[in-house]
């Protein structure tokens, strides 16, 4: 989220983009930046906010790319589970993960009519200040 972060200083903005992947340890040692800092940055509001919507991006991403090998992963999971050779531990395995899938889907449909809402909310704060 450039805009954000733009305001930030060079060391925040590799913070951020380290934060969003790692540990407060790792970043700590990776940007030679003490944990006591990193912990007091997050406490800022814009830092905060602009960390969790870097997270948020790259999460969004990590579902796309997901979602890409989801036709593969079902057609294996499938084959597994008619297979008369896969043991049985190995079949329960399977559909377990199967229905966890559908679940995850099901977390996204809700997170995405959750994020129209807020969005709608929002709007709506912004024309009532008007």
């Amino acid at each position: 989220m450039l805009s954000k972060r733009g305001s930030f200083s060079a060391k925040k903005n590799r913070a951020i983009l380290s934060l969003a992947e790692r540990s407060v340890a790792e970043t700590s040692r990776q940007l030679l930046i003490p944990e006591r800092t990193l912990y007091r940055w997050m406490k800022e509001p814009d830092f905060a906010s602009a960390l969790h919507e870097e997270k948020r991006v790259r999460y969004l991403q990590d579902s796309a790319r997901l979602g890409q090998m989801r036709p593969t992963a079902i057609m294996l999971l499938g084959k597994m589970m008619v297979d008369p050779r896969t043991p049985p531990a190995i079949k329960i395995r399977a559909v377990e993960n199967v229905l966890s899938h559908a679940s995850a889907l099901e977390m996204e449909d809700i997170h995405s009519r959750l994020v129209e809402l807020e969005e709608a909310a929002e709007s709506a704060k912004q024309t009532d200040r008007k």
